[in-house]
């Protein structure tokens, strides 16, 4: 039995949801899982303008992005019992205009987005060239693990 649990939260309209929210949270917890993750994650799927005001009040970046990612604590330390140890942030708006760019479907793209920032909560960079290669390789064989593939290329 995994420690891995996502609580997920919509601040957009269930019908841009490419899934019912519970399977999207069950696919979203099985994509920390496939990471490596543990412990209990907060994931909230919102627009693009929520996601400017996130980006702006956290990374001082006064535009959107497609994922957000924090670790709450110590990965190290239990904390307080049904508290999260992780917050990701995702835009379904971001994860529409690239899909449909990509020709991937947009829970591939929603995926690529938790798989990314789950990455990037435990020691992955993408800063480098040869650690973007590295966390590149990892995403990709993550969601083909998951039954999904996408199209991304490495920015280099």
């Amino acid at each position: 039995m995994s420690s891995t649990s996502v609580a997920l939260a919509v601040e957009v309209a269930d019908a841009r949801l490419p899934l019912p929210a519970e399977e999207l949270e069950a696919l979203f917890t099985r994509a920390l899982i496939a990471c490596g993750f543990e412990g209990r994650a907060s994931l909230a799927v919102i627009d693009d303008a929520a996601m400017r005001c996130v980006n702006r009040d956290y990374h001082d970046c006064d535009e959107p992005t497609d994922v957000l990612a924090f670790p709450l604590g110590d990965p190290g330390d239990p904390g307080v019992p049904g508290a999260f140890t992780a917050e990701i942030v995702i835009s379904i708006e971001t994860a529409e205009r690239e899909s449909a760019t990509r020709g991937v479907a947009i829970t591939a793209e929603l995926l690529l987005y938790v798989v990314h920032g789950t990455l990037h909560m435990l020691g992955f960079d993408d800063h480098d060239p040869e650690d973007a290669r590295k966390m590149h390789s990892r995403t990709l064989e993550i969601l083909s693990e998951l039954g999904y593939e996408n199209t991304i290329e490495v920015d280099l």
